[in-house]
């Protein structure tokens, strides 16, 4: 019997990590155990375990048991409307608003009017000293900040009764518009400064925003590295300016992209106050505590099977509350398929009300302290994004990258790798390249995405455009949808089941998700009487292509024979399951022109036998 001082682990012996790992390689049987390790976008080893980390403390940042700021976007075009939204959201729990203008890099195809009179209707009824408001601007206008303090008078509100975040990012619209911009962002920084300090208001005024970064692709360190030059940027100009060291550490906000990588989530927060928190002691300022505010990511979002993205945004919101966000906006689950309705808007509060409320996750400060992974994540990202960020200075800082090409050429890359990997199948995503459900229902949404969205416009030099990662996926099915609306079918393969039903099942559910991640109908069916049975049950199908399913053992005395005996039947293209190893000659000469494999370009052979039905 144990004593009341014991505990459960204390009855096990201790296991050393060299104990630890030769047991696993006992089990792996051969295989190396370098194979449970795995590589990030950023080239950061992710090994299978970790000891805890005892030399370390809870990092500053938001304090334990207070609450992240739980703030609803309002991006309706129509001030009247926006601001019943915004009223029902306050309502039901939501203590803060992200006003998003039209033509800002955020605004996804929508956004509202921040002029005098939009911005008076929009908050019309709102007690402005209860909420929190973010602004996300177009531009850097301090007609803004007038139309703010006009607003704050009408309430009979004192602006030192207030919190918010004006939200001017010079720099991070200079790289979203590839426009640059007169006098420079240090002109602008000094317009905006002086205005707010003629009207006395005390609001965050600048946001070092990662987002237009992350949305156009680049990855976690380059993303981490343009916030933190940015903000240095801001803190020059903010000097020049006048500003003291308490005004300029306090002037600015740090905004950052949180995605569905739970780990890398937590860390890149984590990072980010580290990095910032570096950048103060480099500068001599009290390194006072910034606001960092986290947006669920518009770079995961999908139109396909749009309800996944609830769970994505649960993820990602998760994440940025345990690394220490201190405000999260969540993007609805319709965003990317047009302006959400009221529900989609509901959805994306309570998903955070009920992690405050529900699940306690604020109670603790720095959750992910201590973690071996998540402070060597932490670690890594910090000290690859500081590298980063020096390039960026050693060029002339942030501006100059972005002016002469350098932002673009790093965000390009890491942009082609991630969709390369989307392509590839080696990042899923549910619902569009995994689990597709290929008749899924349309939901409903306030206004459909304008087309317009998709288009840059002409600058100085490139811009920065946001991208979603399931963007390839679907543009396929939007083709299969078209041939649906022309005919009255989708396009469909025939598949071609060798061999009794458990030889070929796997293979057949795998090839099935395969071809209806692109839109094509892929029936399932229990295996056939022969090849005579195949060949009559393929003309009765109606398909033009066929994709032979089975093991590779009978593939090598069937699949040859079975492609002559489909091409004969009429089938115009033959796909086969797996990879063709020595026989490619002897197969190809029977008519299969193309092989389905795990790691395969599946847009690639997607978008060819979309153009091969096409032709048809």
């Amino acid at each position: 019997m144990t004593s009341p001082s014991q505990t459960l682990a204390d009855q096990f012996a201790t296991q050393t990590a060299d104990e630890w790992q030769q047991a696993v390689e006992k089990a792996l049987r051969g295989a190396p155990f370098q194979s449970l390790v795995t590589q990030t976008a950023d080239d950061i080893e992710v090994r299978p375990i970790y000891p805890g980390r005892s030399d370390v403390v809870a990092q500053a940042g938001r304090p334990g048991a207070v609450p992240w700021m739980v703030s609803q976007r309002v991006d309706h075009p129509d001030a009247a409307t926006a601001n019943k939204m915004a009223i029902e959201d306050l309502s039901g729990g939501a203590p803060g608003l992200t006003i998003v203008e039209r033509g800002a890099p955020t605004a996804y195809g929508f956004g509202t009017d921040l002029s005098d009179g939009s911005l008076a209707t929009m908050l019309d009824g709102i007690h402005l000293d209860m909420v929190d408001l973010r602004l996300e601007p177009a531009k850097t206008d301090p007609s803004v900040i007038t139309a703010i303090a006009s607003v704050l008078q009408a309430h009979s509100v004192s602006s030192s009764n207030t919190t918010g975040s004006f939200g001017f990012d010079p720099i991070g619209n200079l790289s979203a518009s590839g426009t640059a911009i007169p006098g420079g962002p240090t002109e602008s920084v000094r317009q905006v400064a002086a205005r707010a300090a003629d009207v006395g208001i005390s609001w965050r005024l600048l946001e070092a925003d990662g987002r237009p970064y992350g949305d156009a692709g680049a990855s976690t360190t380059l993303e981490l590295a343009a916030i933190i030059s940015t903000g240095v940027a801001y803190l020059r100009a903010l000097e020049e300016a006048g500003q003291n060291e308490d005004q300029l550490a306090n002037t600015i906000g740090l905004t950052i992209s949180a995605d569905g990588d739970q780990f890398m989530t937590i860390a890149k927060i984590r990072a980010l106050r580290r990095l910032w928190r570096r950048v103060l002691d480099a500068s001599g300022i009290s390194s006072l505590q910034p606001h960092v505010h986290a947006q669920t990511s518009w770079r995961m979002m999908t139109r396909r099977d749009p309800h996944v993205n609830i769970l994505r945004a649960t993820m990602a919101s998760f994440a940025a509350g345990l690394g220490g966000a201190d405000s999260i906006t969540v993007l609805p689950f319709s965003q990317a398929v047009g302006l959400p309705d009221e529900f989609s808007r509901r959805v994306a509060r309570n998903s955070q009300i009920i992690l405050l409320e529900e699940s306690n996750l604020s109670r603790v400060q720095d959750a992910g302290a201590g973690s071996g992974h998540i402070e060597d994540l932490t670690e890594q990202l910090a000290g690859r994004a500081w590298s980063q960020f020096q390039k960026f200075e050693r060029t002339g800082g942030i501006v100059a990258a972005i002016e002469d090409g350098t932002v673009q050429t790093a965000v390009a890359k890491d942009h082609a790798e991630q969709m390369g990997a989307v392509a590839k199948r080696k990042h899923r995503i549910t619902g569009t390249s995994a689990f597709p459900e290929i008749n899924d229902r349309a939901i409903e949404v306030m206004a459909p995405m304008p087309e317009s969205t998709t288009s840059p416009a002409a600058g100085d030099f490139v811009s920065l455009q946001p991208t979603r990662l399931s963007q390839p996926f679907e543009a396929l099915r939007d083709k299969s949808d078209a041939t649906q609306a022309a005919t009255g079918a989708r396009p469909s393969v025939f598949l071609a089941n060798l061999g009794p039903l458990s030889d070929f099942t796997a293979r057949a559910a795998w090839t099935k998700n395969f071809f209806e991640t692109g839109g094509i109908e892929a029936p399932s069916n229990e295996g056939f009487d022969g090849l005579d049975g195949l060949i009559t049950n393929y003309r009765n199908s109606g398909a033009a292509i066929a994709c032979l399913c089975g093991i590779d053992a009978t593939y090598a005395y069937e699949a040859a024979d079975t492609a002559r005996a489909l091409t004969a039947a009429g089938a115009t293209l033959i796909a086969l399951a797996g990879r063709p190893g020595d026989h490619a000659t002897s197969w190809a000469d029977a008519g299969v022109t193309h092989y389905l494999y795990e790691g395969c370009d599946a847009i690639e052979t997607l978008e060819q036998i979309h153009s091969h039905l096409a032709d048809q």
